[in-house]
């Protein structure tokens, strides 16, 4: 029997026609679609100004460049995210400051995040992890009061809003990712939000060379051939083809969460007399982004098992994730070790994540649960 991915994107005819016409039109770099992408997310998102860039972890790098973190800042980081969220903190040369998540959202503590602060804190990192967001008001509040750089992570959370708003509306920026996992996905690529137009001009600036005008504005009609550099920039640019993409997928973004959310519901359902944990809800009228479906078993050795039978039995799977601070870099540069953040360890040992696509059929979700159910003997 064939096997059910874990996350496997879905694509449509219109995303093909979108992407080859861009093929065919002789301009397939940064243009005119992918300037089109920024305006429809910033209209989608609510908040701020978008610059396309290729992936999220540039879009996180971006964002500490434009807020001048560097050598002798620290940056508070939640362990329980994808190792970029602290990796970019170490590629500006600052030093990460990991503090502990709550247990039951696996979101950061903001008590956790005041007692990690120091005279030396620069920014705060925050994550709303598999697509949930809380502490809102809470991050906002510490960043306030310490002056700290707000960003938000939001790699799993294009979707997400609370109280209305996206988790933006409470940060000073946020980082998105298209990778080929995401809910929209452009295979790879990111954008930044940022919340003025001197700064969105600056992150364009810097995502390509540091160089005053991109190439379609040289040789456009009435460009010109010339440009000034204006600071040592990155590449960090987004296609047209990419763009394309990004831009058909964003208009499927609500038929595509309403798939989801059926999805969740099948799932939660099928598991509610197993034992194993289901996924924290959001209040009443906030929505998650339902990207990342994650259980948590009794235990480490239980949760293996159940990764080796699903595997058995055709199911694709995941961990989200194992606490950043226990890789091998983090452990040897800071002294890290099991036990720091008791929190984030517990979720990372226990849990395991499903396949949760709208490209599932029905049956595809049936054979899920019944994979998992007869896992426990069901």
């Amino acid at each position: 029997m064939e096997e059910i991915p874990f996350a496997r994107p879905c694509l449509s005819e219109e995303e093909v026609a979108a992407v080859t016409e861009v093929l065919l039109s002789g301009w397939i770099t940064t243009g005119r679609e992918t300037k089109a992408f920024e305006k429809e997310f910033s209209r989608y998102i609510g908040e701020g100004i978008a610059v396309a860039v290729s992936s999220g972890t540039a879009a996180l790098f971006l964002a500490l460049f434009l807020a001048e973190i560097g050598p002798g800042d620290e940056v508070i980081v939640p362990p329980l995210t994808f190792t970029a969220t602290a990796n970019v903190v170490e590629h500006r040369g600052a030093t990460v400051r990991f503090a502990d998540v709550d247990l039951e959202t696996g979101l950061l503590d903001p008590a956790a995040a005041r007692a990690a602060h120091t005279e030396r804190t620069r920014a705060l990192i925050t994550v709303p992890l598999h697509g949930r967001a809380a502490f809102l008001e809470e991050y906002a509040s510490f960043a306030r009061e310490k002056n700290l750089f707000h960003l938000t992570d939001c790699a799993h959370a294009i979707e997400t809003r609370v109280n209305g708003r996206h988790p933006v509306s409470q940060a000073d920026m946020a980082a998105f990712s298209f990778y080929a996992t995401k809910n929209l996905t452009t295979g790879e690529g990111g954008m930044l939000v940022v919340k003025d137009q001197d700064l969105a001009a600056k992150a364009s600036i810097a995502a390509l060379h540091g160089m005053d005008r991109d190439a379609y504005r040289r040789y456009e009609a009435d460009g010109t051939p010339f440009y000034d550099v204006l600071l040592p920039g990155y590449k960090f640019n987004l296609t047209n083809i990419a763009a394309a993409l990004g831009r058909k997928q964003l208009a499927l973004l609500p038929k595509h969460l309403r798939r989801r959310e059926e999805i969740w519901r099948r799932y939660n359902e099928a598991f509610a007399d197993l034992p194993v944990t289901l996924p924290p809800e959001p209040p009443p009228g906030d929505i998650h982004a339902r990207h990342i479906y994650a259980l948590r078993a009794e235990n480490r050795a239980e949760r293996d098992r159940l990764l080796a039978e699903l595997r058995r039995r055709g199911i694709g799977t995941a961990v989200h994730f194992r606490p950043v601070h226990l890789f091998s870099y983090y452990r040897k540069k800071y002294g890290y070790s099991a036990g720091d953040f008791p929190n984030a360890e517990a979720i990372g040992d226990t849990t395991f994540s499903l396949p949760m696509t709208p490209y599932l059929t029905d049956a595809d979700v049936e054979r899920v649960t019944e994979a998992l159910r007869a896992a426990f003997g069901k």
